[in-house]
């Protein structure tokens, strides 16, 4: 669950969550500027969340804006506890920290900025114990297969 396969990171922004609560009304945006279409990309989510959060998984929109304006929504899922409620996260006491890979080898089409806009889609007007959300995109470190 944890990445460790990773070459260099391009960029990466954490968003606090005001008082640990994610309204469904907050969008969370991410600017990154992609140069290398030769290179293939690992995109993760970074999450830190209290034990306090009242779910095994979380589910989130995200909107990926390209550089010629075009638009495209994905929801993306993300386990963060077994079955047992064990935490998947690492860290000691309430919070816990995760870097989610959800895209693997990605070649960007295009050149320029893509923005990418992260939703909480649990249903939840507000969902408690969620201390902050970001983005990593890295050069995939990984041999061809």
């Amino acid at each position: 669950m944890l990445a460790a396969c990773t070459g260099g990171v391009v960029f990466e922004e954490n968003q606090a969550i005001p008082k640990g609560v994610w309204k469904a009304s907050k969008k969370l945006e991410f600017r990154v500027n992609i140069e290398d279409l030769n290179t293939a990309y690992d995109m993760f989510l970074n999450l830190r969340n209290g034990t306090e959060y009242p779910y095994s998984n979380l589910y989130i929109f995200m909107t990926t804006h390209y550089p010629n304006g075009r638009s495209e929504l994905d929801t993306l899922q993300f386990l963060l506890a077994d079955k047992a409620g064990k935490w998947y996260g690492t860290g000691l006491g309430d919070i816990k920290s995760s870097s989610v890979l959800f895209r693997y080898r990605l070649l960007f089409p295009m050149q320029g900025e893509y923005r990418f806009v992260l939703e909480q889609a649990m249903r939840k007007e507000e969902l408690q114990g969620v201390w902050d959300v970001g983005l990593r995109v890295a050069k995939t470190s990984a041999p061809d297969e």
